[in-house]
């Protein structure tokens, strides 16, 4: 649902969300701006750290999907330097696995064509992802006709596949690792 059609308190909530996020993130980047990845374990800001490095010390798998599923059309402003941070933890340690960024909620509204002046940061920095280290991404399909919008209107580094929950499990019985990115509230 676009945020035009919301109700007023909902739009104000989420307002609210966003703003506590932005504040959390902020405060987070300076307390922990220092911190490297074996010391932040228990780091309250990357909440899929511990899953990460369980992943990190087992046996390589086939492949990592990282699962972004957000009710915020902005969900990428917390989410980009998540997984930055893991993905390139990915890539120094396995060079060669195959990573997917798989997005299935609102956030997909800011990837639309239409959307990358208002959201260029967000496009930048996952083209830079997608060439820097070699990840795929993509968008669920139905939840975007769901949503209203035709596969054509997302930008040309995002694929679409037809449904994000079947593409899941389709991954889980090549034996892929899931990575849900969690909320920061």
């Amino acid at each position: 649902m676009l945020s035009g059609a919301m109700p007023v308190g909902f739009r104000f909530a989420r307002g609210f969300y966003y703003l506590v996020s932005v504040a959390c993130l902020l405060l987070a980047m300076q307390a922990g701006h220092a911190a490297t990845d074996s010391d932040a374990k228990g780091d309250d800001e990357f909440p899929e750290l511990q899953e990460i490095h369980r992943i990190l010390t087992a046996e390589e798998p086939d492949g990592v999907v990282f699962l972004v599923m957000d009710y915020d059309v902005e969900a990428y402003l917390w989410v980009l330097p998540r997984l930055q941070r893991y993905v390139r933890m990915m890539r120094e340690e396995w060079p060669e696995v195959h990573l997917i960024i798989l997005s299935h909620g609102d956030e997909i509204i800011s990837l639309l064509e239409k959307n990358e002046t208002k959201y260029r940061s967000f496009h930048e920095n996952i083209q830079r992802l997608i060439t820097t280290y070699d990840v795929d991404f993509q968008v669920c399909g139905a939840y975007a006709a769901l949503s209203g919008i035709d596969q054509s209107e997302f930008a040309n580094f995002v694929d679409v596949v037809p449904s994000a929950p079947s593409q899941i499990k389709d991954y889980r019985q090549l034996d892929y690792k899931i990575v849900s990115l969690e909320q920061l509230w």
